[in-house]
């Protein structure tokens, strides 16, 4: 899924946790991964106006952590927006083979079956 967001000639990929990828807390002594909330893609919000991730790490709509990063598509292209630079350099070492990221590159991604997932879903 994609959204608008801060600038109007990008589109910004609905994910929930790469903006804050790298930060977790815990769940019965298990990691568990930070995310945003859907306020984190209304660019609308004022900074600190509501809450944008579990962690209350993020403080405006669209702010990536250190971290983490953000797919946008601008310009007929997928590029990714990096929290920081060492972040970038990370990502970049980073076995993407097998990643969605890497299949919709290829451009490999199959739209949905939707007769067939209504058909599921169908009451008789």
């Amino acid at each position: 899924m994609w959204t608008n967001g801060p600038s109007s000639v990008s589109m910004y990929a609905y994910e929930s946790a790469d903006p804050v990828e790298e930060t977790d807390f815990p769940v019965n002594e298990i990691a568990m991964s930070n995310f945003v909330y859907p306020a984190y893609f209304e660019s609308f919000r004022k900074p600190a106006s509501v809450q944008f991730d579990q962690m209350k790490k993020v403080k405006a709509p669209f702010e990536v952590l250190k971290g983490g990063y953000q797919i946008v598509f601008r310009n007929g292209k997928t590029t990714q927006i990096y929290g920081s630079k060492a972040k970038a350099a990370r990502f970049k070492k980073e076995d993407r083979r097998g990643h969605r990221s890497e299949a919709r590159k290829a451009r490999k991604l199959k739209s949905a079956d939707v007769a067939r997932i209504e058909r599921h879903f169908r009451v008789a």
